[in-house]
């Protein structure tokens, strides 16, 4: 069933589609302000398209203050379906597009919930619990990849506290 979302102050009525592939939604058709229907193209996201992504969005978590080795597998479900790895080893986080078979915990959803997880925007713990990230393995160290994710927000959180003071001092 599609969505209808009004886009504001555009005056836009754009239908997005649920693919049911876990990616989100994607946009079937734009009615503009002159009332011109526009198609749009559906586009899914690549493996590797969605690798650059994450680890982009991983590499920017702080693992400087874990001592522990610690390696994850995630397999991706439904559109840009694959595997890749997230390892921390001696305080840091390596990123890399296979398999690993000395891991301590699988992690396995959808690829726009491991999109949402890496960025900090999903709380894996409310994922799991709902059943739409499994987890196998040592759950002790699958939750301290939680800890991991929390340093890369308060990290975030800090530098644009400095950034906001930044800018106050310039006008000063």
């Amino acid at each position: 069933m599609p969505l209808r979302h009004r886009m504001g102050m555009m005056d836009q009525s754009v239908i997005f589609e649920d693919g049911g592939s876990g990616m989100g939604w994607r946009k079937r058709a734009i009615l503009d302000r002159v009332g011109q229907n526009k198609e749009v193209e559906d586009k899914e996201m690549t493996y590797e398209e969605f690798f650059a992504k994450v680890k982009e969005a991983f590499m920017d978590a702080d693992a400087s203050g874990m001592e522990e080795h610690l390696a994850y597998q995630f397999n991706i479900t439904g559109e840009a379906e694959g595997i890749f790895y997230v390892e921390v080893k001696e305080g840091k986080l390596y990123v890399e597009p296979y398999e690993y078979y000395d891991r301590d915990a699988i992690f396995t959803a959808s690829a726009d919930l491991l999109m949402r997880i890496a960025e900090g925007k999903q709380d894996p713990m409310l994922a799991y619990t709902l059943k739409k990230l499994q987890v196998e393995g040592d759950l002790g160290k699958a939750l301290k990849l939680k800890e991991i994710l929390a340093a890369k927000k308060k990290a975030e959180k800090e530098k644009a506290k400095a950034e906001k003071a930044e800018k106050k001092a310039k006008r000063k």
